[in-house]
């Protein structure tokens, strides 16, 4: 692991500022249209158009990743949010932030495809979830100090000063590529002459890459009440201020850190299948409870439990993505994933937008919590089998 960690240190210092700067302005995005006038179903629509890029991007981007490295994918990631949020900063209206909103999402996508295809790419054998484990522990630090800087920025300033340090997160992002050589890594061998149509139906007839794209998208659902309207909701209901909520939120990534942490153990003791149906059964039981408490104290500790399912999900899924897809295509396979991780991503933040439309913002963790039941379903047959597989081992 030391070696592997040594090579993945430049990775992983670019992604902390990048988590820094995305989690300072994601969760308060909702929270700034709904101060601009935004109705509850056009801040559905806002944080749905961060996805609809990447939607139809990933597994070009991905194949580009295979061919020429993730250096230049770092350099566009970051330059894509220095102009996000640096239009934000200076021309805020509802149009700009949608606008922005679409820049931030192509960058964020440019930069988390990389990331995982670097990560996945010196992943040995049997090792996949320790290397994510480690990732995306990076991840989870910039999620956690994100929305805390983010709160003292709003107060001291307001929005425009957290806009304008976002953007300058962005300027040093692309300093960093251009400063540090070895970011780029070693170029993954381009893959033999096969079409793009071919080598995507080639890695989705691998149950591995279904399931890991489902438990992707089941993961989407927590994430985007964070940065939707799990925001809102705590303002509303329990009445926090922006500073206090930031507090709130970054329990969530909190909790995905210490998943993180424990991941690797949990999967051996309890084996992938099991423990991403846990995952999936938590978030759903969480998600009922939410609507049901106005307490400050009960909605950071359902929060944190949200936070715990996500931080155990996300990084099975990109495990999986490493463990079973053919060296030279592993760009590839993470643009498949993160696909159907973007489709989720746009998708459930404009169902949730309508929810709250008619029957308010409790309405949105009702569908969230039926969308994930849906889906664990689908998991819990394999999950199954392979506890009955391993008493019969013992």
């Amino acid at each position: 692991m030391s070696g592997t960690l040594a090579r993945l240190t430049p990775v992983m210092s670019f992604s902390f500022i990048h988590y820094l700067q995305n989690h300072m302005v994601k969760a308060f995005v909702p929270l700034f249209a709904a101060s601009m006038g935004a109705g509850l179903g056009a801040i559905g629509l806002i944080i749905a158009a961060a996805a609809l890029t990447p939607m139809l991007l990933a597994v070009p981007v991905g194949l580009l990743s295979d061919r020429h490295g993730i250096r230049a994918l770092f350099f566009a990631g970051s330059l894509l949010s220095v102009l996000a949020y640096g239009t934000l900063w200076t021309e805020p209206d509802l149009p700009v932030i949608l606008a922005a909103q679409v820049l931030a999402g192509t960058g964020q996508l440019m930069i988390m495809l990389g990331g995982q295809a670097r990560v996945a790419a010196l992943a040995e054998k049997g090792e996949a979830e320790k290397h994510f484990s480690v990732y995306t522990l990076v991840a989870s630090a910039g999620q956690i100090v994100g929305p805390l800087v983010a709160g003292v920025l709003i107060g001291v300033s307001g929005y425009p000063l957290l806009f304008g340090c976002a953007a300058a997160l962005g300027v040093l992002s692309c300093a960093v590529t251009l400063l540090v050589p070895s970011i780029a890594g070693k170029p993954i061998p381009a893959p033999a002459r096969e079409s793009l149509r071919r080598q995507a139906l080639t890695q989705l007839h691998s149950r591995p890459m279904r399931v890991a794209i489902l438990l992707s998208c089941l993961m989407s659902v927590p994430e985007m009440l964070r940065i939707s309207f799990l925001p809102i909701y705590l303002e509303q209901q329990a009445g926090l201020s922006v500073q206090q909520l930031s507090y709130v939120l970054s329990l969530f990534s909190g909790a995905g850190l210490a998943a993180r942490l424990v991941m690797p153990a949990l999967v051996r003791m309890w084996g992938r299948h099991t423990l991403m149906a846990v995952a999936g059964l938590t978030v759903v039981g969480a998600l009922l409870l939410v609507p049901l408490s106005s307490s400050v104290v009960v909605l950071a500790c359902l929060t944190a439990t949200l936070g715990l399912a996500f931080g155990t999900g996300r990084p099975l899924s990109m495990a999986l993505i490493a463990s079973s897809a053919p060296p030279h295509q592993l760009g590839m396979a993470v643009g498949l994933r993160m696909t159907g991780n973007r489709m989720a991503d746009f998708l459930v933040p404009m169902a949730f937008g309508a929810a709250a439309s008619v029957a308010g913002v409790a309405a949105s963790f009702v569908v969230g919590a039926v969308l994930v039941a849906s889906g664990t379903s689908l998991l819990v047959p394999s999950a199954w089998r392979e506890r009955r597989g391993r008493r019969q081992a013992w």
